[in-house]
């Protein structure tokens, strides 16, 4: 955990200036005004018009306008956070305590003073002397500070001896006894972890840096990284939303060691809870030590990937059913659903795929993760990964198959009110024709007579009749 030795000279030296030049301006302000004949006398001499404050007997005359005012509160504030931006952050990882007493709040006996004793829950400290009191010497830490506040995470214990679980939910601060001993198996859970936590387990279980970077950085790739004394695999647990399909994926960084598992949770998305229940109903496997841990873990996530694929398989076949559905709402539905399903697809065949690697390279010999006896279940976790990874590139080509299709039955469809429109184009094209050529203006057979009249409206007729008999038959009205 970071020491509160935040507030020293060299920060506080940055907003000494700006404050002695801001009391210096209040001091000019409510400086006293000179009598009228003193000013008469100053007005007068052009060299009393020059001097400066410094100068012995003369007291400085100024106005400053609330603009200004307002100017020089914001440089000192501004100074101030710029001071004191690093100790505010650090305390915030360190846990609340070491803010409350910072900022000069009452504090409880989570936090002692430079001289090692505990202040009283109703002291508070100005800042003077909290910068005296951090400058000094930093604050202790004692062993009975609780691990929730030396810690900013969530976190997870539980400790197996010889195929037992013997502790749960025990201090982290205790891991360090139970680890080297060959025969337990501890597990660590961390939830949205601090620097002080990475800088925790690093030491405590002695991680490689890299490792400690991958965990720290969010969207790694489904991987397995062997070091020298750990390995560090990086997994993701998929979910799908009931109601809009939306996939949703929780990142999971886990460090292997011989004696421990240290699982990281950015957030709480994915149930650790799920596991423990999956642990726990597996009791008897529990003797083989950290791989059982693992296998209990690996198996509940792959689980979640096949049931994120069935999901996706089930919303598949019904957008199929609505391909060929006449109907405006469909055709719409049928588009957005297509490509969110395709979204979708895509995220879950990122997270899908690289894990056949992952779960192939455990059950290599040399890197004496998984024990003899567990390889039978590890052989059937990947055999589950290599059923999704089949699962999800079908379902690929069954998306692309079903968009391909949408453009073509849109395409057949737009063929076919061409069709129609034409055909009816074709019809009234006959009446038009008529009757522009009666329309002409010159004389002709039957101009101004009725039989001229009946003679053009049966043409007009029986040619619409004709054409409207031969589209009905060929199928295109």
């Amino acid at each position: 955990m970071a020491e509160p030795s935040d507030l020293s000279d060299a920060r506080w030296a940055l907003t000494e200036p700006v404050l002695s030049a801001w009391r210096a301006e209040r001091r000019a302000l409510v400086a006293p005004t000179p009598p009228a004949s003193e000013r008469g006398r100053d007005a007068a001499r052009p060299d009393m018009r020059q001097r400066t404050g410094d100068e012995p007997g003369h007291q400085q005359v100024g106005f400053r306008s609330p603009c200004s005012e307002a100017w020089w509160a914001c440089v000192t504030l501004t100074a101030y956070l710029c001071a004191t931006a690093p100790a505010w952050l650090r305390a915030l990882g360190a846990g609340w305590p070491e803010v409350a007493l910072l900022a000069g709040m009452p504090v409880g006996r989570t936090a002692l003073m430079p001289d090692g004793s505990v202040p009283d829950s109703t002291d508070v400290i100005d800042a003077q002397d909290r910068r005296r009191a951090w400058d000094t010497s930093p604050a202790p830490v004692t062993d009975s500070y609780p691990s929730s506040l030396r810690f900013g995470a969530m976190t997870r214990t539980r400790l197996y001896r010889s195929g037992t679980l013997v502790l749960e939910d025990f201090p982290t601060a205790d891991i360090s006894e139970y680890v080297s001993d060959p025969d337990v198996a501890v597990w660590l859970d961390l939830c949205d972890p601090c620097s002080a936590d990475f800088a925790m387990i690093s030491e405590e279980f002695g991680l490689h840096e890299l490792a400690v970077e991958d965990a720290r950085q969010p969207h790694q790739r489904p991987k397995l990284d062997r070091y020298r004394t750990h390995a560090f695999l990086s997994a993701y647990a998929v979910s799908t939303d009931q109601s809009t399909g939306r996939l949703s994926a929780s990142e999971l960084s886990v460090f292997i060691t011989p004696t421990a598992l240290i699982t990281i949770r950015p957030d709480d998305g994915f149930d650790i809870e799920k596991v423990v229940e999956r642990w726990d109903n597996n009791s008897d496997l529990a003797k083989y030590g950290v791989g059982f841990l693992l296998h209990g873990l690996l198996d509940l996530i792959v689980d979640g990937h096949f049931v994120a694929v069935q999901d996706l398989d089930d919303r598949i076949e019904a957008l199929e059913d609505l391909l060929f559905d006449d109907g405006r709402e469909h055709m719409d539905s049928v588009q957005r659903d297509s490509y969110a399903l395709r979204k979708s697809l895509t995220k879950l065949r990122r997270v899908v795929i690289p894990m056949r690697e992952v779960v192939n390279s455990l059950l290599r010999r040399d890197l004496h993760i998984v024990a003899e006896p567990l390889l039978p279940y590890y052989q059937d976790v990947y055999d589950h990964v290599l059923r999704a990874t089949e699962w999800t590139e079908s379902l690929r080509d069954m998306i692309t198959s079903i968009m391909e299709t949408n453009l073509t039955v849109q395409g057949n469809r737009m063929n076919l009110i061409m069709k129609k429109v034409t055909s009816w184009a074709s019809i009234i094209a006959v009446p038009t024709a008529v009757t522009g050529f009666y329309g002409q203006n010159v004389p002709y057979p039957g101009i101004n007579t009725h039989i001229g009249f009946l003679t053009s409206t049966g043409v007009m007729t029986v040619g619409s009749v004709i054409l409207y008999r031969a589209f009905k038959r060929k199928d295109w009205i």
